[in-house]
């Protein structure tokens, strides 16, 4: 019994955070800025692939190719328009959501990693504490609920 309990309250835990991404994703959606600057298409494709799928592993080959771009006019138009790589971008990504992940879940480093597209904790931890300035454990202390 205890363990479909703890069960039970992980999954509402990653229902609510899944709500919470829908949440800000809409408000980016209505925000009056997000249709300033259309920019390029291709470029917002790939911004849009790497957004959703930032959990998934991805080279910058096969986002050029989805985007229908060569991987040096992605580059090119990518740096252009957001003002970074699509590399640095995909892990800004991942680690942005690892940090909401920490903040509204008792999910461990291990699972965040897994969710957000980090093939360890110990890579993630890395990553996060050059991102952040403070290791996993840390953030999660001082953002958690």
């Amino acid at each position: 019994m205890g363990e479909s309990i703890k069960g039970s309250g992980r999954r509402q835990e990653e229902l609510a955070a899944n709500a919470l991404e829908r949440v800000l994703l809409l408000c980016d959606s209505i925000n009056p800025r997000h249709t300033e600057n259309k920019g390029d298409q291709r470029i917002r494709k790939a911004v849009d692939i790497l957004s959703r799928r930032c959990h998934e592993p991805f080279t910058l080959d096969e986002l050029a190719q989805s985007c229908g771009l060569s991987r040096s006019r992605l580059a090119e138009l990518f740096q252009k328009e957001t003002g970074t790589t699509p590399m640095t971008f995909l892990e800004n990504t991942r680690l942005r959501r690892a940090c909401e992940l920490l903040k509204h879940t008792s999910l461990s480093l291990e699972e965040i990693a897994g969710q957000v597209g980090f093939s360890t904790s110990f890579y993630l931890s890395l990553r996060f504490k050059k991102f952040s300035g403070l290791n996993p454990r840390a953030y999660r202390g001082k953002h958690s609920r």
